[in-house]
């Protein structure tokens, strides 16, 4: 809730607290009129403001703070017309579970109502003075911020303004989304959407940089929002705390004038890929192993997607994940900041060999570098002639997924961790039977009929694989726990 209001305020602040038994902390800010401000002796205070515009942009600030924090409640009211001193001018106040989330939702909205608001404030000074404070923000670029890249011929004041119009989806902001956030952003890339889930964990830290070891299990989309728009305030960011998914797909792509995949799993990087293909929209990949990374775009019309070199999303054990087989950092930055750049020549106009369909590969190690030409093929079951299949069709996916919330009503379950034994030295999850145990010598699955068997592994997403394998094979009552072991909670029995 947003309001302006010409009148005192006390009244509406007394009634409008927000209040929730599952909050544990409220956080208020209240912004008065002094008698001084900077060596003056200050009389009473203006505030005039544009209403209309001012209450729908306080409005979406309210919203946003809803969005991006993990709060329960969050209500705010600013004053104009004439204030006397002791007068309340503006107030926040924000109720969350947890005092760190209020304060930092709290602190988001008294930023934002002050460099965001068609407000001005006038102060009156008791030696019958009176003149309009500066404002500390402003809601255009300084014109001297990106001169160093309007100097450059590929881009110019016309190549500024592209970005400035450009429109970039970023699907997730781990060790390829970081770095390639922050240069779209230190870039001028006017909207930038930003699609992530997952929680900061220590064990990333050495690759996602844009977090700190106190943030461990805090949200990355929250931290990352907060460090960008404080790096560039003049970007706009919207958030989507989920996954993208076969349910949500078109509709971000549709949104956006170009993808960045930043995820780290086959199953996201085709269904990114079959949402591109049906939307018509560019869409960037890269992808890490150990040292070395790729790098290649689908460009409608123009272009191979991925389905035409492999038809059928390949299974996520085919090649080892950066837990199991080990990830420079620098290797991930490397391949994201390759990634904002390859954005920054496509939304500029500049030559761009992933335009022509080239894949490129590089090895960190020894810094070579391969172009391989890549050509469509017409009978490619995404983009070909004959589309048949794609991987938004996922509803029998989505079905195998069950919550640590939903397990409680699932009876006589027995949950499977099929991680490797070195992951499992790492962190170990006594609850759950290593999946050797159900596996026989001639390498089938020794389940029981009358038991549903719920699959974990780190984030749910091989454990996803592996259950609709089993499905496929003619299993039933097997899950992938959501989430995996990053959103485990012991759940309650009924």
């Amino acid at each position: 809730m947003f309001v302006l209001s010409s009148d005192n305020i006390d009244a509406w602040i007394q009634e409008n607290t927000p209040a929730d038994n599952a909050a544990g902390a409220c956080v208020t800010f209240e912004g008065r009129v002094r008698n001084h401000h900077e060596g003056k002796s200050v009389l009473s205070l203006e505030y005039e403001a544009f209403v209309p515009l001012a209450q729908s942009e306080g409005e979406k600030i309210i919203q946003e703070a809803l969005e991006r924090f993990n709060i329960i409640d969050v209500r705010a009211i600013h004053r104009h017309g004439y204030l006397n001193i002791g007068e309340t001018a503006v107030w926040v106040g924000v109720i969350a579970a947890h005092r760190k989330d209020a304060f930092k939702a709290c602190q988001y909205v008294i930023d934002e109502i002050k460099h965001r608001l068609p407000i001005w404030k006038k102060e009156h000074y008791t030696d019958g003075h009176s003149g309009w404070v500066n404002c500390h923000g402003c809601t255009q670029p300084t014109p001297n911020l990106y001169t160093r890249q309007i100097a450059l011929p590929e881009i110019g004041e016309a190549g500024q303004q592209r970005l400035q119009q450009a429109k970039v989806l970023v699907a997730g902001a781990g060790g390829l989304g970081c770095p390639a956030l922050q240069y779209l952003t230190a870039a001028g890339v006017g909207t930038i959407g930003i699609c992530e889930f997952d929680t900061v964990s220590a064990d990333n830290l050495h690759r996602q940089v844009l977090y700190d070891f106190k943030q461990t299990g805090d949200s990355k989309l929250t931290i990352a929002l907060e460090k960008l728009s404080q790096q560039i305030p003049f970007v706009k960011f919207k958030a989507y705390p989920q996954a993208i998914s076969s349910s949500n797909a078109l509709d971000l792509f549709s949104q956006y004038d170009l993808v960045l995949d930043c995820t780290d799993n086959f199953q996201s990087k085709f269904l990114l890929n079959d949402a591109a293909v049906l939307s018509k929209t560019p869409l960037l990949h890269a992808s890490l192993y150990q040292h070395e990374g790729q790098l290649y775009g689908y460009y409608p019309n123009q272009t191979a997607c991925l389905r035409c070199l492999w038809p059928e999303t390949p299974d996520e054990s085919c090649i080892g994940n950066c837990a199991e087989s080990g990830i420079i950092g620098a290797v991930a930055g490397t391949l994201g900041c390759m990634q904002a750049m390859e954005a920054i020549k496509f939304i500029v106009g500049m030559p761009n060999v992933l335009t022509s369909g080239q894949w490129i590969t590089l090895n960190l190690l020894d810094y070579q570098l391969h172009k391989i030409d890549r050509s469509a093929n017409p009978d490619c079951p995404a983009c070909g002639e004959n589309q048949s299949i794609f991987n938004l069709e996922s509803d029998e996916a989505e079905a195998l997924k069950i919550s640590p919330e939903a397990l409680s009503a699932l009876k006589n379950y027995v949950l499977i961790d099929i991680r490797t034994e070195a992951e499992r030295r790492l962190q170990s999850f006594t609850e759950a039977q290593p999946l050797k145990d159900y596996v026989s010598v001639n390498g089938t699955y020794a389940f029981e009929a009358d038991k549903a068997y719920v699959l974990v592994c780190q984030q749910g997403k091989r454990s996803l694989t592996l259950a609709q394998k089993l499905q496929k094979l003619g299993r039933t009552r097997i899950y992938s726990l959501l989430g995996g072991l990053h959103a485990w909670k012991q759940p309650t029995p009924v």
